[in-house]
């Protein structure tokens, strides 16, 4: 008994060596303007990102970081904040004129055949500045790996007031999947079967 302890413990550190967190990945990104042009309620804005994710990693996580983000007076005030598959322009920052109430970018997807998904919708944000972290949904980081796996995707903000900032950060994280080596897996078939014969020894004597 106690040398099939031994063999099932060092079986399983091996196990543990291999198979455990093999190494991640932490992707930061920032748009130009930083603050994107501090939300004017005149306009809307699309921020578009070519990332591309590194072969053996996925996303495990991502997050959107409001830096002092506050609205200019005590007014009601909206801000919503998407993520779009989109496959067109270059990798930067856009500013465009809002042309209606409300959200700009409800029913891009019928109008112009573009997918996207509202991640959040803020209101009544206070004139204090503030940090805002939003965090990805399971459902948005199934998106976000979908759009990836195109090399590109943006995020489109709409302010409904004026929102000074001082900066959005988007943050993704990734992990990597562990691979295992034949030898080990050669060396988990030989413990098992050491183990199986020590059990059948065991229970002849």
């Amino acid at each position: 008994m106690e040398k099939r302890r031994h063999i099932f413990g060092f079986v399983l550190l091996m196990l543990l060596l291999e198979f455990g967190d093999a190494g991640a990945g932490s992707y930061s990104f920032q748009p130009t303007p930083a603050d994107l042009w501090d939300l004017s309620h005149g306009s809307f804005y699309v921020w578009r990102i070519d990332f591309a994710v590194p072969a053996a990693e996925s996303i495990s996580e991502a997050s959107l970081f409001f830096d002092d983000i506050r609205n200019w007076d005590s007014n009601p005030n909206d801000l919503y904040v998407h993520l779009i598959d989109l496959d067109i322009w270059d990798a930067g920052a856009y500013v465009f004129s809002d042309t209606k109430s409300g959200d700009q970018f409800e029913g891009i997807e019928t109008e112009y055949g573009i997918d996207h998904v509202l991640l959040e919708h803020y209101e009544d944000l206070p004139a204090q500045p503030q940090d805002i972290t939003f965090n990805f949904s399971a459902n948005d980081l199934s998106l976000l790996a979908t759009y990836t796996a195109n090399d590109r995707f943006a995020l489109g903000f709409d302010p409904d007031c004026h929102f000074y900032n001082n900066g959005i950060t988007l943050t993704i994280e990734t992990e990597m999947a562990p691979v295992p080596e034949p030898a080990t897996i050669l060396l988990l078939g030989s413990g098992l079967l050491g183990l199986a014969g020590l059990r059948k020894r065991v229970g002849t004597s």
